[in-house]
């Protein structure tokens, strides 16, 4: 039973994808800030973008574990990648109170704060 807690088909799945990258980001999101300002002297990352990298970090790790990039033309694999990108997005919006985000006033960029 426990062995089919997580399978290929359950990861492809949107439900599962939000949680995980929900719960990825907020157990690494400390170790990553630490790492942005020891490296790149960023004080502040905004959840958002480590989330949004996070799960396109997964969507590409299920993509190759299922197949999709073997044996593929190069106008193939640039759909499946830009397919990726999309749904990493929506991943991301959703495992983040998306809406909240988008009518937010502030961008995303404005809240990345450099040390000085």
């Amino acid at each position: 039973m426990i062995d089919e807690l997580l399978t290929l088909q359950s990861l492809a799945e949107f439900p599962v994808l939000v949680l995980l990258v929900g719960v990825i980001t907020q157990i690494t999101k400390r170790f990553i800030d630490w790492i942005l300002l020891k490296f790149f002297d960023i004080i502040f990352m905004p959840t958002e973008i480590i989330s949004y990298v996070i799960s396109l970090l997964l969507l590409l790790s299920i993509s190759y574990a299922s197949g999709s990039f073997t044996d593929k033309t190069t106008q193939e694999l640039f759909g499946v990648i830009l397919l990726d990108l999309i749904n990493a997005l929506i991943v991301s919006m959703a495992a983040n109170k998306g809406y909240e985000r988008i009518t937010d006033k502030e961008t995303l960029i404005s809240k990345i704060q450099k040390k000085k």
